[in-house]
């Protein structure tokens, strides 16, 4: 062979160095030749070369830190055909590490140290060493791409956009989900978005900054651009009034873009349930009825301007409905006197009930009823804003009560015992005079003494105090038998 024999070709423990040919023809035979007084003496021995292994880890490699997995290409040849992979890192190799084309997980360590190496060791290297190879995976913070914020544009049909690419560099592309165009073109990151009539019909459009061509696990922006016209307006209506004591309901029109409300007014009256809302409620204070009117305003402020729309509102007083009344007891007959009043404006309209079915739209009604009994009487009174009050009272209308008796004979005589017969309607307590005497009962006895003409009455009182009386003319006569004590034949009452 061309090998080389160390420290030299005499010493009987030289190490015996392979040359090229040696290696490359895979085979040597070393000779020993010994020569002394009885001659030369010659051994030798072959030397079969096997392969040393070759291994091939890869390359350096440079990633993103939010790489979640990196491929390895391990190439092991000639004296072996199996490694195993090991690290300095503490990631793990998938599906294991004695795999050539395993996928390595970087663990988070890996990534905050910066840079890792990865050793592939030949095994089953027979009668030749291990061999190694190995590279280092370095990682780089991850770029973050940003499209910039969401837009509201006003009046117009282009939005200047603004990327920007932070921990490093990354090519980019703008995207739209409408149909506008980007200039100069959609690769730089400074741009200006021109909507389509689409675009701006809709209103609205998604504009996305992605990545192009990165080995990065990156992630792509997403921006909206709101285009807005200038027809946005606000109504909360016309002039309007109410009564002393009542809420209003405001329900403003809103047309164009969406805003932010602010209610107030010239007073100190409050919006329910809150001065933010759209649609509120607003109770005016004591000072705001006392004012007689009050202004309310809406200040509706919008990405594109602020717009003020206001009312005049009119608290308009309450009449104070009341009446007096009295019943008449003989005929069921009530007489109403409306006392109603307003302290500004007219009381137009009155409307009674009687709680019989029927009504009356007068002044100051008189009503007869039909019947006895309780009634409750309704009074609304109406003023010439629209404000009524009502009232009722429960009235008593008592039964019509008539004084009528009759006597027990029509032929009356001295010393007779005359029964009074009550014959009234209504009656509750009586009063009887004869004439020199009188008495309580309902249907009393008289006698009358002597002969001559009476005047008999008869006073009677009825629920509610309603009062009646009658008379009657009595002839009282001497029926009875007289025997004479004297006797005058020529009438000159002498005997």
């Amino acid at each position: 062979g061309d090998g080389s024999f160390a420290p030299d070709s005499s010493d009987l423990n030289a190490t015996y160095i392979l040359g090229n040919n040696d290696t490359i023809s895979a085979f040597v035979t070393i000779y020993l030749n010994i020569n002394n007084a009885c001659g030369l003496y010659s051994d030798m021995l072959n030397i079969t070369v096997t392969p040393a292994p070759f291994v091939d880890a890869g390359q350096d490699i440079v990633t993103c830190s939010n790489t979640l997995q990196i491929q390895l290409n391990g190439i092991i040849s000639a004296g072996s055909s199996s490694g195993i992979w090991t690290t300095n890192g503490s990631g793990i190799f998938m599906p294991s590490d004695s795999i050539l084309n395993a996928t390595y997980i970087p663990s988070s360590n890996d990534t905050t140290n910066g840079n890792i190496v990865i050793n592939l060791t030949s095994t089953n290297n027979g009668n030749c060493i291990q061999v190694s190879d190995s590279f280092v995976i370095t990682f780089t913070p991850t770029p973050i791409l940003s499209a910039g914020s969401n837009q509201t544009i006003c009046n117009v049909n282009t939005a200047n956009l603004s990327g920007t690419i932070t921990n490093g560099t990354v090519s980019t592309q703008w995207l739209t989900l409408g149909t506008g165009t980007f200039l100069p073109d959609d690769t730089s990151l400074n741009v200006v978005y021109t909507a389509s009539i689409d675009d701006i019909n809709n209103g609205i459009v998604q504009i996305i900054l992605t990545p192009v061509g990165s080995t990065c696990n990156l992630f792509s922006d997403t921006i909206t651009l709101n285009f807005i016209s200038s027809n946005s307006g606000v109504d909360i209506g016309s002039d309007k009034s109410i009564c002393n004591g009542d809420s209003i309901s405001l329900i403003p029109i809103i047309q164009g873009d969406t805003g932010v409300f602010n209610w107030s007014s010239s007073g100190t009256g409050i919006f329910t349930p809150s001065d933010s809302l759209q649609n509120v409620i607003f109770t005016p204070s004591k000072a705001d009825i006392d004012s007689g009117s009050v202004y309310i305003y809406l200040q509706y402020n919008y990405t594109c301007g602020n717009i003020l729309d206001s009312l005049l509102l009119s608290i308009n007083s309450l009449p104070t409905a009341s009446y007096n009344y009295s019943v008449d007891c003989n005929s069921m007959t009530a007489s109403f006197t409306n006392t109603s009043i307003i302290s500004s404006g007219n009381i137009a309209f009155n409307n009674w009930t009687f709680d019989d079915g029927n009504s009356s739209t007068q002044q100051s009604p008189i009503y007869t009823y039909t019947n006895f009994g309780n009634y409750n009487v309704e009074l609304i009174a109406l003023s010439d804003s629209g404000c009524s009050d009502t009232t009722s009272q429960q009235i008593t209308v008592y039964q019509t009560i008539v004084a009528q008796f009759s006597v027990s004979d029509s032929t009356i005589s001295t010393s007779e015992n005359v029964i009074f017969i009550d014959q009234s309607v209504g009656a509750t307590s009586w009063l009887w005079n004869f004439g020199t005497q009188s008495d309580t009962i309902q249907n009393p006895n008289y006698t009358f003494n002597n002969v001559g003409e009476y005047t008999v009455w008869l006073y009677i009182s009825g629920a509610g105090g309603c009062t009646d009386s009658v008379s009657h003319n009595v002839s009282v006569e001497n029926h009875g038998y007289a025997i004479p004590t004297g006797f005058s034949p020529n009438g000159d009452n002498l005997n």
